[in-house]
């Protein structure tokens, strides 16, 4: 079997969401403004958007990743770091969208057994290759979270990638049905 490449996806959820919202706060910052006759609601909306606008590009920009699938392994590797598994070490690979991400890492930090303050490492060691955010933080109270979940585009599944040894890896390609499929075959032919 031949090499497989597979580019990341990159989704801009929580971008798109400030972009939903900053209009209306806008305005509603604006008939405020004009009904009180005081400029202060508009220039601290304007700031608060300014923020949030930062934020959001932040949390969504995130270092490219690259997943190569070869006869005997898969290569994972971003800005930071490669990892190379071998099939052999592979469990299985499944699709499975955010709100499922999300709920799977919070099951497996549990399952760890973690403390708390070892909890962020154990998300990051997760998602290291994964280049959407799935919204395990908020700034919203969930309130962001669930608008995002509910876009047209968050429905795109990502990759759970399950290991041997227990550990499991969150993936984001572009292809990920694709994905999903040549590694089910290359599992097959072990």
């Amino acid at each position: 079997m031949g090499e497989a490449r597979f580019g990341t996806r990159r989704q801009w959820y929580n971008t798109t969401m400030v972009g939903w919202v900053a209009p209306f706060a806008i305005l509603l910052a604006g008939i405020v403004s004009m009904v009180t006759g005081e400029p202060l609601p508009v220039a601290a909306i304007l700031l608060l958007v300014v923020i949030s606008l930062v934020v959001a590009i932040l949390r969504d920009r995130s270092p490219h990743s690259s997943y190569v699938l070869d006869a005997h392994c898969i290569t994972l590797s971003n800005a930071r770091e490669t990892l190379r598994v071998p099939f052999e070490d592979i469990a299985d690979a499944s699709l499975i969208d955010r709100i499922g991400a999300r709920e799977y890492i919070r099951q497996y930090r549990m399952q760890q057994g973690a403390e708390p303050r070892q909890m962020q490492a154990i998300v990051n060691r997760c998602t290291r290759f994964c280049t959407v955010d799935i919204g395990l933080t908020t700034f919203t109270l969930g309130l962001g979270r669930s608008f995002i979940d509910r876009l047209p585009n968050a429905r795109h599944d990502l990759v759970l990638l399950r290991l041997r040894n227990g550990e499991a890896l969150l993936l984001s390609p572009m292809y990920n049905q694709a994905m999903v499929e040549t590694i089910g075959r290359r599992l097959a032919g072990l």
